[in-house]
């Protein structure tokens, strides 16, 4: 089912994985100024999830914010944090910050070993660090980027067509 992100603030969100229950923009990512997708708009929009701890997301984020930098600030990317509260990175890696991080390792299937306690193996498709590439204007998947099993190498596979409209 599409399911615009308009819809996905106001209402619930169904995916194969998981059901989300009424989320607002604050929730998914933190706060916005002001509050609303216009700092989307006409970028490439994806989630980075990662963590501080995680020796293989040290060796990608350079990468990741060079890949970042040569667009010319054409991507939005929004951290997941697998990091223990209060530890995250975001910040100094200059991003935007998931607020309900759960919620989307849920949702997308990705999150650390280390969780696995947490939310179980079952629905994990990999752990960090990992890209999911979000579609025009909602929450949809358009592409999986799985930097833990092949590295840097993986943003080679990156939709640039893709974009937040």
């Amino acid at each position: 089912m599409r399911t615009t992100l308009l819809a996905a603030w106001f209402g619930v969100v169904h995916h194969r994985r998981s059901i989300i229950p009424k989320a607002t923009s604050l929730d998914l990512v933190g706060p916005l100024d002001p509050p609303d997708t216009a700092r989307f708009k006409g970028k490439r929009v994806a989630l980075y999830f990662g963590a501080g701890w995680c020796p293989a997301c040290a060796r990608f984020e350079p990468s990741l914010l060079a890949f970042k930098a040569a667009l010319d600030g054409d991507i939005e990317l929004i951290y997941v944090s697998s990091d223990m509260p209060g530890a995250s990175r975001a910040q100094a890696l200059g991003l935007v910050e998931a607020k309900e991080p759960d919620d989307l390792k849920r949702r997308f299937g990705v999150w650390a070993g280390r969780e696995v306690g947490t939310f179980g193996a079952r629905g994990r498709r990999s752990g960090v660090p990992a890209v999911v590439v979000l579609g025009e204007h909602d929450l949809q998947e358009a592409a999986f980027l799985p930097a833990e099993a092949e590295g840097p190498s993986v943003l080679n596979n990156w939709p640039l067509d893709a974009r937040w409209s």
